[in-house]
């Protein structure tokens, strides 16, 4: 039965090995996840794990270039689960809610659904999906802030350096994307508020105008007389 929770918006991020010799794949190796409610955007949930990568029968290798890419080593995945073991969890945080992330739909949705479907389970299934960066390549601009990657962003508001880790990964992009909301609702405010003063301007100098030519009216009245 779909766990349905239709007010909530699920950030999440995955981070996999990074495959070496011709023939590997990407095995997910972290999931991190914030539960959102719709209105306000306050955390509810998180969900931090390491996942241990499983190749067959055997663990995967988690090469110096998948640890120099994501800051996890196979020193940290001794007391880790595998992906059949989280995948209830996994399951609970993302079925029937919204999803949202920073590249989700070629990054983590695949990455998701390819686990899932290696052990045999069905996929969750998401109420819609907010890839927030070609939402932020459409509204909020690369004049702005480059290459919108969440690191660039994070740097443009200021904000905590992105660590690479998961739940971080997930945090920044919250924040980033209030960042833009606001920073767009007060360009928006203000764009409005020049129209009206240009408008008031306009309507003063139509007063002006109209009162100039009253004047202008009753003392040429007045020579006449």
């Amino acid at each position: 039965q779909t766990n349905t929770h239709f007010a909530m918006i699920t950030f999440f991020r995955t981070n996999a090995t990074v495959p070496i010799e011709k023939g590997q794949k990407a095995v997910m190796i972290e999931f991190g996840a914030v539960v959102v409610e719709k209105k306000g955007f306050s955390e509810k949930e998180s969900y931090s794990m390491l996942i241990k990568p499983m190749a067959g029968e055997g663990l995967a290798p988690i090469s110096k270039l998948s640890t120099k890419r994501n800051k996890i080593t196979e020193s940290m995945m001794k007391n880790s689960l595998s992906f059949t073991e989280v995948a209830d969890s996994i399951y609970k945080a993302l079925d029937g809610s919204i999803w949202a992330g920073h590249n989700i739909r070629s990054q983590d949705i695949p990455c998701v659904i390819d686990e899932f479907k290696a052990i045999g389970r069905e996929p969750p299934k998401p109420l819609g999906v907010i890839d927030t960066f070609p939402l932020l390549q459409c509204t909020f601009g690369a004049e702005r802030a480059g290459d919108l990657k969440l690191a660039t962003l994070g740097q443009f508001f200021g904000l905590r350096t992105q660590h690479h880790r998961a739940l971080d990964a997930v945090r920044l992009n919250v924040e980033v994307l209030r960042n833009c909301a606001t920073v767009l609702l007060l360009e928006g405010e203000i764009s409005s508020a020049k129209c009206i003063l240009a408008g008031n301007t306009s309507d003063d100098s139509s007063s002006q105008e109209k009162g100039t030519m009253n004047d202008e009216k009753q003392r040429s009245s007045a020579s006449k007389s």
